[in-house]
């Protein structure tokens, strides 16, 4: 192939690279939006090294760009269907309003798209320096309950092994002075995300063959984990022997990142120690073999236009599938009421007491009942019920930012609500504490689509079908009885009045929240 067939196949990529550009712009701007707001967020983020991920992997491309003019590009209809994949799941979780996960989305439709424009011989150049931009997508938070719950069990095991008195709650470990709760942002994902990041580009530039790389990654992230490990520890032992006056107790974060860097400084110290008697060098990476590119004009700039077509469909169905539930779900909202008896439990008046869930956009009743009880002051219990007749991102029935209590002196106990089932229904129980003293336990359980849900994910999935098949609503039920004796006193009282909230729920006039969309 001659030199100038080689600059004008590349400048005819070139082309086609624009043109899927101009399209990923236009297209999924809020997407993007999305991502550049959770990249310049510097201080709250775990992301906030996006644009620095970015530029990294833009310098790896033109640091291959040598190899890449001795390459060939070739559109390929092979990576096609990974691409109707790509934007399926792309229209899926925009429908459903999960916007992380239109991100993880978009990441695979730029991957796959460039494959398909290119051809599989570049990306095999290629594939590292544009997978390296998913450590720059939030795909990783479901890590950090897991690291979570593993910082508070090897915390605890060490205080405890070093003697301090101390018991644990969940996710908080409570001394004779005081209480830390290890909290998410205490998972330690930032030191994890960040090692990852670096230790996959120092593996790849440093390192030949894949168990050498792998092992680089693996020893940094478990440095990162065990420097967060240190950091609570050193915390917690500080709270103890201090009586929490210690400033660290209350201002730990910076420690953490001085405790990271010394962890990398001695592998990086190691790894130039180690590499005087091991021969793991990058040298000399030979050029891929690529066959000759036999695909004529009409199909190069076919492939061109399906994939650009392919990348643009997922918007436009969104806006389709986004208007015909909305026309379907037209109308009044049906005149809901709370029934005045509930089993032995009747209606009272409502008792103001500041308490109410916060799930932004949502409509809601409450009423309050009392039932009499034999040599007890009477009980009392609230019905509460919230509802979307079209969920919104930000205004939505699964949503981290919803909470059971917040505002006018409640607050929850726990980090995280407990899940079980009574029969076939999953429910979620949450304790509530007052600046008073007073404590409140919760049950609630969510329907979405007329579907009970137990599961975050499979809300989100059951959403999407509700929205695909003209059932927009989702609808919670939550029960609330004030903690007077123990806990136990107060699941008892809760148990016996599920029942006839649930009958309720069929007889009554809101049971039509989590019917068809139209209504009489």
């Amino acid at each position: 192939m001659r030199l100038s067939d080689s600059v004008l196949r590349w400048r005819q990529a070139g082309v086609s690279l624009l043109l899927l550009g101009a399209g990923l712009l236009m297209a999924y701007v809020d997407t993007l939006r999305y991502l550049g707001r959770l990249w310049g967020d510097f201080a709250n983020s775990e992301y906030a090294h996006g644009y620095l991920v970015l530029a990294i992997s833009a310098y790896l491309i033109w640091r291959e760009r040598k190899r890449l003019a001795r390459c060939e590009p070739c559109p390929d209809l092979r990576p096609m269907p990974l691409l109707v994949l790509a934007v399926m799941f792309w229209l899926l979780a925009a429908l459903v309003d999960v916007v992380t996960a239109e991100t993880l989305a978009l990441f695979m439709i730029v991957f796959v798209a460039v494959w398909a424009l290119l051809g599989a011989c570049v990306m095999r150049l290629l594939w590292f320096p544009l997978g390296f931009l998913l450590f720059a997508i939030p795909v990783w938070f479901p890590l950090s309950p897991l690291l979570q719950n593993m910082t508070a069990d090897v915390v605890f095991y060490f205080i405890r092994l070093f003697s301090v008195p101390a018991m644990r709650q969940d996710n908080m470990i409570v001394l004779a002075s005081g209480a830390l709760s290890i909290e998410e942002a205490c998972s330690g994902l930032r030191y994890l995300m960040a090692a990852l990041t670096l230790g996959s580009l120092y593996a790849w530039l440093n390192y030949r063959g894949w168990l050498a790389r792998l092992t680089v990654v693996l020893v940094t992230a478990a440095a990162a984990v065990v420097a967060n490990f240190l950091r609570v520890f050193i915390v917690v032992y500080l709270g103890y022997t201090s009586n929490m006056t210690d400033p660290l107790v209350y201002d730990h974060l910076m420690m953490g990142w001085y405790l990271f860097g010394a962890m990398m400084a001695l592998l990086l110290a190691f790894d130039v120690w180690l590499s005087r008697y091991l021969d793991l060098s990058l040298t000399g990476a030979s050029d891929p073999v690529c066959a000759p590119c036999r695909a004529g004009a009409v199909k190069r700039w076919g492939i061109v236009a399906a994939v650009v077509l392919l990348v643009l469909a997922g918007p436009l169905l969104l806006r389709y599938f986004s208007q015909v539930p909305a026309m379907a779900a037209s109308g009044e909202s049906p005149a809901i009421t709370l029934p005045l008896q509930l089993g032995a439990w009747r209606a009272v008046t409502t008792r103001p007491d500041g308490w109410a869930p916060r799930f932004p956009g949502a409509q809601h009743l409450r009423r309050d009942y009392m039932r009499d009880e034999a040599g007890r002051p009477a009980a009392r219990a609230s019905l509460y019920l919230l509802w979307y007749d079209r969920q919104r991102q930000g205004q939505e029935l699964i949503n981290e930012r919803n909470r059971m209590g917040g505002g006018h002196g409640w607050r929850s106990a726990h980090e995280r609500p407990r899940r079980f089932s009574l029969g076939r229904l999953p429910l979620y129980e949450q304790l509530l504490v007052h600046d008073s003293g007073k404590r409140r336990l919760i049950w609630y359980y969510y329907r979405v689509a007329g579907q009970a849900v137990g599961n975050r994910y499979l809300g989100k999935l059951l959403q999407a079908k509700g929205l695909l098949g003209g059932n927009t609503r989702a609808l919670a039920v939550i029960l609330a009885v004030d903690v007077d004796d123990d806990a136990e006193t107060a699941r008892k009282r809760l148990s016996d009045l599920l029942p006839a909230v649930l009958r309720s729920e069929q007889e009554s006039g809101w049971s039509a929240l989590q019917g068809a969309a139209t209504h009489k």
